[in-house]
């Protein structure tokens, strides 16, 4: 008997958190998932947080060897290149399933993509509504890390002057390409001038008057 094909699963939508390690992506994510978005019912995907609970606990979604690919990564700050998506994928997909997403959630990614490669093969998960660029030099967001601005980074252990130095200077060199990859298909960029000081909820106040 021949079987009839199921429809194709439509993609989650989303939007990013742009910005460098400190600049508040991890407070805005948490207070859009606790108020929503114009009405939306948010879901503020973590990707390093997933990361660093998935490399701690040896029970989750991960395989022994899949686990191992993570810890590196971790070790050593490198990025998931291409060949190891698969993982990031498995835990979004993972992570929106068990939190009920449906088609009327709005995704707050934070952390995923972080380059272009990525961008590409998430094509087929989610679609990327918006960019919300968290404008902040990398003096600011040290010293916002230093003071701990946002209340999200104590336990930190990877947020030494050597360690987040690096990490800025990986956004500089491949995080900050997805500007170009986004705007070039079309995604509106919505910029968000970042201090020293500046809260979640003055974050989300500038958003609220550059949404449409």
């Amino acid at each position: 008997m021949r079987q009839v094909a199921g429809p194709i699963n439509p993609r989650w939508k989303a939007i990013l958190l742009f910005g460098p390690t400190g600049s508040g992506k991890t407070p805005l994510g948490q207070l859009l998932e606790k108020e929503g978005l114009e009405g939306k019912r948010c879901l503020h995907f973590d990707f390093g947080e997933v990361l660093r609970a998935s490399a701690k606990y040896k029970t989750g979604q991960l395989t022994s060897s899949e686990r191992l690919v993570v810890e590196n990564s971790l070790r050593i700050g490198a990025l998931l290149e291409n060949k190891h998506f698969f993982i990031a994928k498995k835990l979004l997909v993972g992570y929106l399933t068990e939190r009920n997403a449906n088609m009327d959630t709005l995704v707050v990614l934070n952390g995923l993509p972080r380059h272009t490669g990525q961008a590409e093969a998430m094509e087929s998960v989610v679609e990327v509504r918006s960019i919300i660029s968290l404008d902040c030099e990398p003096l600011i967001a040290w010293e916002r890390i230093r003071i701990n601005a946002g209340g999200d980074r104590g336990g930190r252990a990877d947020d030494t002057l050597k360690e987040v130095e690096s990490r800025i200077e990986v956004f500089r060199k491949r995080t900050s390409l997805l500007l170009k990859y986004y705007h070039e298909r079309g995604v509106p960029v919505l910029p968000l001038d970042v201090g020293v000081k500046t809260t979640a909820q003055e974050m989300r106040l500038q958003l609220e008057a550059k949404w449409s």
